[in-house]
């Protein structure tokens, strides 16, 4: 007996939608070329053919379970393995999941099934019931080890009560890290560097007393350890942002010294603090620690130089000899500057988006230098006559 499991009317509705949207944006470019040439023939075929490949992929994609087999055809091609040789089955992914069957014989291949959620509920019914949940099973594992461990407690259940514990401090620290730095952005700038300058260290503290519960890096999936470098990357972003829009450095090679210091010292306490043997993948985990370390060296350098720079600035008048607006992901906002103290030639600098439009070609603004906390020269540009 083969059941056959297609795509949920949901899926279709949705991918149509996607190439009607595709044909609708041709249809724009088309109508606004007026003599069709090379460029609009590419347009029609790649849009056409994007429209036809959605459909084409809502509507073939199927799942075949028989007796003695899986059986997932995606539309353009067909893969096959014997229920004999699945050893069990994973769901990989973050966004759009896939169902990977892992194969225990020599010379089997897994067989993944992309976006599996596209198909009914019945699908997983069907693979839970005949297959084993790999990661699943580690985890049960991993909690039973866990519970007979003396170091988390005298008894079963105050072991249950410290999984609980570290469970809950690594999901309030993580969420923390998006909620209270997400109100921070609109106050005060100084506070806003100091807190996010200390959160990470206090990421530090956790999983240093965390008992090996908590860790920088781990699969929650199949471990008890958890993991906080959701918590330690977002204050460093944020960081980074906040510094590099609100202290303007006139010259960054006295800044890497720093940011290379405090990048390796911040990647080595982590791994110390952090570092998760079950996890393995050692390259991997110093990545991620790195992507953290740098954000955060640079935006603290930059912070702690200009919030802890008391020196009186210097200010030099400089007249706006240009303007342009940058579009991308975001709007950006530039002025040319004549030469002004130690710059010699024409400079351009980003600035805010209101400063950008209280100025007009000719007119003068003021440049006011700081010497910073770290002696790393830094500059604000504000309308003359106006308070730097």
């Amino acid at each position: 007996m083969i059941t056959e499991y297609r795509t949920t009317a949901f899926t279709r509705i949705l991918y149509s939608v996607f190439a009607l949207f595709f044909l609708f944006i041709l249809g724009l470019i088309l109508r606004q070329a007026r003599t069709p040439g090379a460029g609009t023939i590419v347009a029609v075929i790649v849009f056409v053919a994007a429209a036809a490949f959605f459909v084409y992929y809502a509507f073939r994609r199927k799942v075949e379970v028989g007796d003695d087999f899986i059986r997932y055809n995606n539309g353009f091609s067909q893969k096959e393995i014997q229920l004999s040789d699945i050893k069990g089955f994973r769901i990989t992914g973050d966004k759009n999941k896939s169902l990977r069957l892992v194969s225990g014989s020599a010379g089997v291949k897994d067989l993944t099934i992309g976006a599996y959620s596209d198909y009914s509920g019945e699908l997983m019914t069907a693979i839970r019931r005949s297959l084993k949940d790999l990661d699943a099973s580690i985890l049960e594992q991993e909690t039973k080890a866990a519970l007979n461990d003396d170091q988390y407690g005298a008894n079963e259940e105050e072991r249950k009560r410290t999984l609980r514990r570290a469970k809950n401090i690594a999901a309030v620290y993580n969420f923390g890290s998006f909620a209270f730095f997400l109100l921070l952005v609109f106050r005060d700038i100084k506070w806003t560097i100091l807190i996010a300058l200390l959160y990470p260290l206090v990421g530090l503290y956790i999983m240093a007393t965390s008992k090996g519960l908590i860790r920088f890096f781990s699969n929650t999936k199949k471990s008890v350890i958890q993991a906080l470098f959701v918590g330690m990357i977002m204050p460093s972003m944020i960081l980074l942002v906040l510094t590099l829009s609100n202290y303007q450095v006139l010259h960054y090679k006295s800044v890497w010294p720093f940011v290379l210091t405090v990048s390796i010292v911040l990647v080595a306490l982590n791994y110390a603090c952090g570092f998760n043997r079950a996890f393995g993948q050692i390259g991997v985990q110093l990545l991620v620690m790195a992507f953290a370390a740098v954000p955060y060296s640079i935006g603290g350098v930059i912070g702690l130089n200009g919030a802890l720079d008391k020196t009186h600035p210097e200010v030099y008048p400089a007249a706006v000899t240009g303007q342009r607006v940058s579009h991308g992901r975001s709007t950006s906002y530039y002025l040319t500057l004549s030469p002004w103290g130690p710059m010699t030639g024409a400079f351009e600098t980003s600035v805010g988006r209101r400063l950008y439009n209280a100025v007009n070609l000719g007119d003068t603004v003021e440049v006011s230098l700081h010497s910073g906390w770290l002696h790393i020269p830094w500059y604000q540009v504000t309308p003359r006559h106006a308070n730097p």
